[in-house]
């Protein structure tokens, strides 16, 4: 078992993105989940920086700035520049990166309630607590 528990993650972690981007591509928006998940960070908490953005999405700066650079050509975000330091930039969330984001958010409560109605709600309960468990668990290992 323990030599198919990586394997039976990677595959179930796959199968979610592949459902959720089409379920995105189905319902016409253009973000992928990995920018859904920068935009809902922005909409949390607007003007940010990139490397902010990194640290909380536990992602490099290489995949954020590809992505920022997407979700600015789509008109979802806009870089600004610090009038303190001109070398620096934040993050903002535009009007049409907020549109987006409201119609994601009714995307993934369906994908939520199209999980919950197929798996019993304490088997779910008992999978996120162990989700949770082990990414905290990875995250310690990762502090050493």
């Amino acid at each position: 078992m323990e030599q198919r528990l990586y394997y039976s993650l990677a595959r179930t972690q796959n199968s979610l993105h592949q459902y959720v981007k089409h379920i995105l591509q189905k319902k016409r928006l253009k973000a992928s989940p990995a920018q859904l998940a920068i935009m809902f960070l922005l909409y949390e908490k607007n003007n940010i920086s990139m490397s902010y953005i990194s640290n909380e999405l536990e992602l490099d700066n290489s995949a954020i700035t590809r992505s920022i650079d997407r979700l600015e050509k789509y008109g979802f975000v806009k870089r600004v520049i610090n009038s303190n330091d001109r070398r620096e930039f934040a993050i903002e969330i535009t009007e049409s990166g907020m549109s987006e984001i409201q119609k994601a958010q009714k995307v993934i409560k369906e994908i939520n309630n199209f999980i919950e109605s197929k798996i019993k709600k304490e088997r779910l309960a008992a999978f996120k607590e162990i989700l949770d468990e082990l990414n905290s668990i990875l995250r310690e290992e990762l502090q050493k």
